[in-house]
């Protein structure tokens, strides 16, 4: 069993593949083919016994012009004469559904794997050398396959610039920023399956058609409504709703949105004079919506870019590039695209079609070690992944943008530890609301650095290294209150060891001085430590100043009691001396007085208080006096 198979040529990717030597390429192929099918024009007889023989062909192709196709498919089909589809994957082989069981028969007999699966009304015969690509964005080939001239604003070939679904997009970089916040293997399976069925209007496209934000309509917002504020590239926020201003200008935009391009053409020249940027750019995007990239062009001439802010010049430069390279003018867009960038060093999206072009316009080497520089930045991270014309190397191409996550999570999770480090540190100084928000915030961060998607990795590491910072911040702050925590120590331990070098009842008290000694010792050691990594041992440091704390507290109290014991010595001491010189003097007056009297003059002894009772009185006021002389003297 045999059917003739039309030989389909995929003229865009072949001169993309080959450029301006695409027609060589076609012959070849074909004068290849016929060495091994029989062949009527652009027709081929194939049987099942010719797989192995087209294996090999196809084999023999690919290692032939290895250099040009890279990682790209092979760009024409061999598909039934009669088959009435449009949708192929390039490189692909496909035959009709009654070819299925001689296919399987011969394919028992072969010395490869052969896989065979519908695609459409047709079969697709998965030979070794047609398998797809092990990636996760596995349709960029389909990006290259369509009847239309590629779009303006998307660069697909499935439909012409007015009727690019992109253009549906009000809130520019909306669309891109979703695709921002999925991991690139739950993006490359959604791309991936829409494509394969064909559904080219499904919602989880339109990323793909709006990626080129800064090209389309809906950019004017931000240039009309964002200027000055947003001056340059770097200060575009993707996906934020721009307050916009009624009048003719938002009028325009609203039906040029709508597709109603005379009455939007009609408010764009109400609003002012085609001289002025805003009214100049969206008569440009008008005349883009019909095709006619000259009178854009011409439009662009008669804007006035003098002292215009860079955002607008680079925008205009971007938009004037694009024209020229739809044009296929491929060294007056480079030129356009790299003015762009002098205008605005930080608009990337020059650098990237800069080097897209430089692709297109060929004589140079087409390969990641290029692009490598600029997949630092998230949009161009995304852009990368699904442009059309990095099919050269899209495995590799995967394989640096996993690295790329591998080493942002590596980042992220070092930067993520710090912050719990931190915060372990301080656990016992926070509340427990304080606590439990950080402690949130960290598994949120965690999440996002597990989940594997770069723009998110990007923000989650940054929040995380602000949050480390904080918590950093707030650790030296704890440092620098036990630095003068320890300053107030040792002010506070000096006081005591003076205090107790002048102490007079040492006696008895010899704990006092062990521990005086002993938060002598531990400040010097507590001192040193802090010189070394305060940071690392913050916490056992908390731990050490709080029990300093607590043993000056204790010998402060202590110092209490020895002072209280050395004023009760004095007061004891000042009682004695008191008493005892005034007994004496008691003494003297009562029992040396009477012996003299009674010598001297013995008619007065009767009218004295010297009798033993007043002697006792007098001692008992003499005790009370010393008492109180020795309690109020201090």
């Amino acid at each position: 069993m045999n059917e003739r198979l039309r030989f389909f040529f995929h003229e865009r990717l072949a001169a993309y593949l080959f450029p301006g030597r695409e027609r060589d390429f076609r012959a070849l192929v074909l004068k290849h083919l016929s060495a091994y099918l029989r062949r009527e024009g652009d027709f081929f007889h194939f049987a099942p016994e010719h797989l192995a023989t087209l294996n090999k062909t196809f084999s023999e192709l690919r290692s032939s012009f290895s250099r040009e196709l890279g990682e790209a498919p092979l760009p024409f089909n061999l598909l039934p004469e009669k088959a009435n589809v449009s949708w192929l994957r390039p490189g692909k082989l496909y035959v009709s559904p009654s070819m299925k069981e001689a296919l399987e028969r011969a394919s028992k007999k072969l010395g490869f794997l052969l896989t065979i699966k519908p695609w459409q009304n047709l079969l697709e015969v998965i030979l070794p050398t047609t398998a797809d690509p092990e990636v996760l964005f596995r349709t960029r080939d389909l990006l290259w396959v369509g009847q239309k001239g590629p779009c303006f604003y998307c660069g697909l070939p499935w439909h012409r610039n007015a009727d690019c679904p992109g253009l549906k997009e009000m809130v520019s970089g909306k669309a891109l920023k979703a695709y921002l916040y999925q991991t690139l293997k739950d993006l490359g399976q959604s791309l991936t399956q829409r494509l394969l069925k064909g559904e080219l209007f499904a919602k989880e496209l339109q990323g793909l058609y709006a990626r080129y934000f800064y090209l389309q309509p809906a950019f004017l917002r931000i240039l009309y409504y964002k200027v000055p504020e947003w001056s340059h590239f770097s200060q575009v926020s993707l996906g934020k709703e721009i307050p916009t201003k009624g009048g003719h200008l938002l009028i325009a935009l609203e039906n040029l949105h709508t597709g109603n391009l005379k009455e939007s053409e009609k408010r764009f020249l109400a609003a002012g004079d085609p001289s002025d940027y805003r009214v100049g750019l969206g008569l440009c995007h008008l005349a883009i919506l019909q095709e006619d990239y000259e009178r854009a062009l011409y439009y662009f001439e008669e804007v006035k870019t003098e002292n215009l802010p860079p955002l607008v010049q680079t925008s205009i430069l971007l938009l004037k590039a694009r024209i020229y390279e739809m044009q296929k003018d491929f060294v007056s867009a480079e030129r356009f695209y790299a003015e762009a960038l002098k205008k605005d060093h930080s608009a990337v999206p020059a650098t990237y079609h800069k080097l897209l072009v430089s692709f297109y316009l060929g004589g140079t080497e087409r390969d990641l070690f290029r692009l490598s520089p600029l997949l630092g930045h998230p949009v161009i991270f995304t852009l990368a992944f699904l442009e059309p014309a990095f099919l050269l190397f899209g495995k590799e191409l995967e394989k640096e943008l996993l690295s790329r996550i591998e080493k942002k999570q590596a980042e992220a999770l070092t930067t993520l530890r710090k912050a719990e480090d931190g915060l372990h540190r301080l656990k016992q100084l926070l509340s427990e609301e304080e606590l439990s928000a950080l402690e949130d915030q960290l598994s949120n961060f965690r999440e996002k650095i597990y989940k594997g998607c770069f723009f998110e990795l990007e923000k989650a590491a940054l929040e995380a290294m602000e949050l480390s910072l904080e918590i950093q911040g707030y650790t030296y702050r704890k440092i620098r209150e036990i630095r003068e925590r320890i300053s107030e120590f040792f002010s506070r331990y000096h006081a005591l060891k003076r205090y107790w070098s002048s102490y007079p009842y040492k006696y008895g008290e010899s704990v006092f001085n062990q521990r005086l000694r002993e938060v002598g010792n531990r400040l010097l050691r507590l001192e040193q430590r802090l010189g070394k990594d305060p940071i690392k041992e913050f916490r056992s440091l908390l731990k050490e100043a709080a029990n300093i704390h607590s043993l000056i507290e204790t010998l402060e109290q202590e110092k209490k009691r020895l002072e209280a014991k050395r004023l009760f010595r004095k007061q004891l001491s000042t009682f004695l001396k008191v008493f005892v010189v005034g007994e004496i003097l008691l003494f003297l007056l009562y029992f040396s007085v009477p012996s003299f009297l009674a010598v001297t003059a013995p008619e007065l002894l009767p009218y004295l208080p010297l009798s033993f009772s007043s002697f006792l009185g007098a001692s008992f006021l003499l005790f009370i006096l010393a008492l109180f002389w020795a309690l109020f003297r201090r």
